[in-house]
Order: structure tokens, then C-alpha cells, then sequence
């Protein structure tokens, strides 16, 4: 693999993990009005938004909720203008109790002919492995080899300001901004290199300690193998979550820029992720493609 290459996988490997799952809360009671909030430490913030991070890894919102996400990739030359780029729309439901990713359209084309068959035929394995307790195939790429999991530890890599209280999308948010604690972060694996040249802003909701919204970049540019191999000259990334009727919360809209030098090539990479048409399925199954057949 290239070293770009290399490193777009540790990005997504690192955001898999820093990009909170959503959890279905409808447990909880609504939030009410609120005229003044006493301001927490930071360091019982993060207490909280790491209890949550564990609940909701525990009541997962994929087995209760459809929705529709698009993820796109672009190759953009030096004038930032796309050269090249491929988009994938899935449907994500529930299949008894477990998520499952329907591919919808490919590069804003819907499946046809071939292409659609092979879609159906893998929802009906799907349903047929979950009905006999298995876990089906959830989507057709694989998910990241390791995650980067959201620890306490991480937070003790930065120096983080509470500024106060904002409003995003209507509720209550505590805003931090955040920058490396110093420039000798301990260094395990390649990524730390990246972690700990990361410096922006967060909006941590009020009531539900979800991460609501998040803006990040590099301080500074990372080297590969002591830039003989490349360099990392920005990875900027915006992160936008919404809560759903019933209280799962959702990535509306995420998107990472990469610019960086392999070897002797400069490549400039933007992806982006959107989440929409959230419903929660009351019977706890959503039907299947039409055409297809249990």
C-alpha cells in the first residue's frame, strides 16, 4: 500500500473510533428548558462523554433505525478542482435485531440489471443467517481492521478551554477548544502522530454528553519515515450530528480533507458522509428490497 495510501487508512481508523456511534436514548426524559447551567469541570465532562460513549456501544441505534447515508471520495488537482470521485448512497435497517447495509445507488446510479440481483440475493443471505441467530454481512466493504477507541487517556493529550455555553441546532452545547498539551506526546503507533498534532474546537451536548460537533486540523505538517516517504500537510476535519426522533443520534454530515506528498506526488483527497431520512421501525424489521424473496 502506498503511504497515502497507508495513512487515508489510519485516518479512517482514527475516526472510526473518535466519531461517537449513535444510541438510542428515548429511555431518557426530554431535555427541559434551561435558563442558566452550573459549568462542569472539563475533566467531569469527559467523565461523562466516555460513560456514554460505553452505554451507547451497549444499545446500539442500527437495530432500531433506518436511515440513508452517502459517502463520497474525490481526487481534487491543484487548483482544487475534482478529478476523479465515487459515491456510494446505502440503506441502512434492522434485520431481526441485527443492521444491515442495502447499496442504493453507486456514483448517483441506482443498482440495475446484474448489480441490483447481486444486492438482493446478499439481503436474503442476510435474513436467512440472522433468522437462524447469526450475524449477517453488514455491508459490502469490510469495516477498519482496529479503531482508535475514545479513552480517557486521550484527553490527557491536550490542553482543552471550556469557552461556554452555545446553541447548535437549537439545544445546549458546551463548546472547548483543544491543542496539544506539549510537542513531545508520547508516540506508539504511526497515528499518534497525527492525534498529537491535532488541535480545534468541540461541542459536547448539555444534557446527553454527545459529541454534537466537532472541527479539527493539524498544528503542524507529519512526516512519513522522516518525510523521505511523504508528508501530511493537512488533515482538516468537521464532524455534524443530529438527534433523531426517539433520541438516536446521527452523523448528518462529516467531511475530511487530506493534502499530503507521497514520494514525489502531491495528492489532495476530500470525503465526506451524510446521514438522512432517519425512522425508527417499530416492528423491529424493515422490509425487504422489492423483488427480493425470503
Amino acid at each position: 500500500m502506498h503511504p497515502i495510501g497507508t495513512l487515508i487508512f489510519i485516518c479512517f481508523a482514527l475516526l472510526a473510533g473518535i466519531r461517537l456511534p449513535a444510541g438510542d436514548v428515548s429511555s431518557l426524559p426530554a431535555p427541559a428548558p434551561t435558563v442558566t447551567r452550573p459549568k462542569p469541570t472539563t475533566e467531569a465532562l469527559f467523565s461523562n462523554l466516555v460513560v456514554r460513549l460505553a452505554w451507547v456501544k451497549a444499545h446500539p441505534p442500527a437495530n432500531q433505525y433506518t436511515y440513508t447515508r452517502t459517502r463520497s471520495s474525490e481526487e481534487l488537482d491543484e487548483k482544487g478542482k475534482v478529478k476523479e470521485s465515487q459515491e456510494k448512497t446505502q440503506h441502512f435497517l434492522p434485520i431481526k435485531g441485527y443492521p444491515f447495509a442495502r447499496v442504493v445507488s453507486v456514483n448517483g446510479k441506482p443498482l440495475t440489471g446484474k448489480e441490483l440481483m447481486a444486492e438482493q440475493e446478499r439481503e436474503i443471505k442476510a435474513r436467512h443467517a440472522a433468522a437462524a441467530g447469526v450475524r449477517p454481512v453488514i455491508a459490502t466493504e469490510p469495516p477498519p481492521k482496529k479503531e482508535y477507541a475514545l479513552t480517557a487517556d486521550m484527553f490527557e493529550r491536550f490542553n482543552f478551554t471550556l469557552t461556554g455555553l452555545e446553541k447548535v441546532n437549537g439545544r445546549d452545547t458546551w463548546a472547548l477548544t483543544f491543542a496539544p498539551r506539549s510537542k513531545d506526546l508520547p508516540v506508539k503507533q504511526f497515528k499518534d502522530r497525527v492525534i498529537n498534532k491535532l488541535a480545534g474546537k468541540l461541542w459536547i451536548d448539555a444534557e446527553e454528553y454527545e459529541l454534537v460537533r466537532t472541527e479539527l486540523g493539524l498544528t503542524e505538517s507529519v512526516s512519513l519515515v522522516g518525510g523521505i516517504v511523504g508528508t501530511l500537510r493537512k488533515f482538516d476535519y468537521s464532524l455534524g450530528r443530529v438527534r433523531a426522533e426517539g433520541g438516536a443520534w446521527f452523523t448528518a454530515r462529516s467531511e475530511l480533507v487530506i493534502q499530503g506528498r507521497e514520494v514525489v506526488r502531491n495528492r489532495h483527497l476530500r470525503f465526506r458522509t451524510e446521514e438522512k431520512n432517519f425512522q425508527k421501525v417499530r416492528s423491529g424489521e424493515a422490509p425487504l428490497t422489492p423483488g427480493a424473496e425470503q
